[in-house]
């Protein structure tokens, strides 16, 4: 399970988060890496060009469930509207990290 979802993270980066570009101004979403959270130890996040040092805390692993999204923890937070970018990295469970991954605001 962890290796599987490690890999489709490593594959599918560009989708770990997206600024909302919708009616909700200032929001970003994480329910790619939520989704795939039981191969995640840490996620952490800098905003415009700083370093990834504030975490998104994950709920734990379900493995009975593991994909699904706990019905009372909210895929999502605000930033700033004068948020630009985004970067990320992730921790795995296997101890190894991703590159830190920059997103642009649209």
């Amino acid at each position: 399970l962890q290796q599987g979802d490690k890999q489709i993270l490593d594959q599918f980066w560009t989708s770990w988060i997206a600024f909302d570009s919708g009616g909700n101004h200032g929001l970003v979403y994480f329910t790619q890496m939520l989704s795939y959270r039981c191969a995640i130890k840490e996620v952490h996040y800098g905003l415009d060009g700083a370093a990834p040092d504030k975490e998104i805390k994950m709920p734990p692993c379900d493995k009975k469930d593991p994909y699904a999204i706990p019905y009372d923890y909210q895929p999502y937070f605000k930033v700033a509207d004068s948020v630009k970018s985004m970067s990320v990295q992730v921790t795995y469970t296997d101890g190894t990290k991703s590159p830190v991954r920059e997103y642009k605001r649209q």
